[in-house]
């Protein structure tokens, strides 16, 4: 609209204003338009090969990934690339954490399986606070070893899988705004990725109306996105999680269990309350007890803080084992 605007005004003046006029309307009107609006700037800060040579004797070439990095975010949708760091600029730091190949299970395919990961992280400073991006691409292809050189064959698919990482960064900027119904339609995509992805993007925004679907995706068949529903959840204090959450504590490894408390911790409620005095209570491991007291403490505390008028009552934890007697004349 304001470049019509401006043309329209440019068309009726006299020909000799010409470009130079042009453009001194568009900055009289203080219209912004170019292609940057709206696009974060960022610069690439950083390159590490972490592979440490697995599969033996592949070495990427970091000039070449830095181009390729490069490409990808000028190609994306919500970035615009700068020379120069400075204040609000993103930086961009890339990884390779992982190269692994291996011969083809398939019948009907004849070559080798390689694959390449990434971590992309984007961090930057705003009004004294950080603000961090992360994502991990992934890439494989299958290639015959006699018509693709190991060292190339690899390096195509470390495209691949930069381009992936950046452009789930891009996901992660478009769901802050992305209206609900496509914010639905991402979180029941087949790929685990735009879940995953989306999710990350949602513990900044809150969709009450979606509430259902993260709680939902607590089972969801990819741990990481089950684990990632788990802190939007906590990042919105979701009190109706807390009883999907015990359920996913179930029959789960003491790692993962101390992840529950520490989220029903956050989450708080009765019910969080109620689940962590019973684990304080009767856990048999000693540590899981010790880690579900101080959850169910923290909480008590809070709430005290909250309502410091208050009469304040000793909660006395019921022993989890009957103490044995001891036998009269003992010392």
């Amino acid at each position: 609209m304001c470049l019509r605007i401006v043309h329209e005004i440019a068309r009726r003046a006299e020909p000799a204003l010409g470009l130079l006029g042009l453009l001194c309307l568009g900055l009289l009107f203080g219209c912004d338009c170019s292609s940057e609006a709206g696009r974060e700037k960022v610069v690439v800060f950083g390159l590490d090969d972490q592979n440490f040579g697995v599969p033996k004797g592949v070495r990427f070439d970091l000039k070449r990934a830095r181009v390729t990095l490069n490409k990808s975010l000028k190609g994306s949708q919500k970035f615009l690339v700068v020379a120069e760091d400075a204040p609000g600029v993103f930086r961009a730091e890339l990884s390779i954490t992982r190269a692994s190949e291996r011969e083809s299970t398939q019948a009907e395919e004849s070559g080798i399986y390689r694959a390449v990961q990434v971590d992309l992280v984007l961090n930057r400073w705003v009004d004294d606070q950080s603000e961090k991006l992360y994502s991990q691409g992934q890439a494989f292809l299958v290639q015959d070893p006699d018509k693709v050189d190991r060292g190339e064959g690899f390096e195509k698919v470390l495209d691949q899988a930069i381009g992936r990482a950046v452009e789930l960064i891009d996901l992660q900027i478009q769901s802050r705004h992305l209206p609900t119904a496509r914010l639905t339609e991402l979180l029941s995509s087949q790929r685990s990725e735009d879940r995953l992805y989306v999710l990350r993007a949602l513990r900044d925004r809150r969709v009450a109306e979606m509430t259902p679907q993260v709680i939902a995706m607590l089972s969801d068949p990819d741990l990481d996105v089950a684990m990632e529903a788990v802190g939007v959840l906590v990042a919105h204090k979701e009190r109706r999680a807390a009883m999907p959450l015990i359920r996913m504590a179930q029959g789960r490894d003491k790692v993962f269990l101390f992840q529950i408390i520490t989220a029903l911790a956050e989450i708080q409620g009765p019910v969080a309350k109620g689940y962590l005095f019973t684990l304080a209570a009767g856990h048999d491991l000693d540590d899981v007890r010790k880690r579900a007291r101080e959850a169910f403490g923290r909480i008590l505390r809070e709430e005290e803080a909250q309502s410091p008028r208050r009469d304040k009552k000793a909660v006395a934890f019921p022993r989890s084992r009957p103490e044995k007697p001891v036998p009269r004349g003992s010392p």
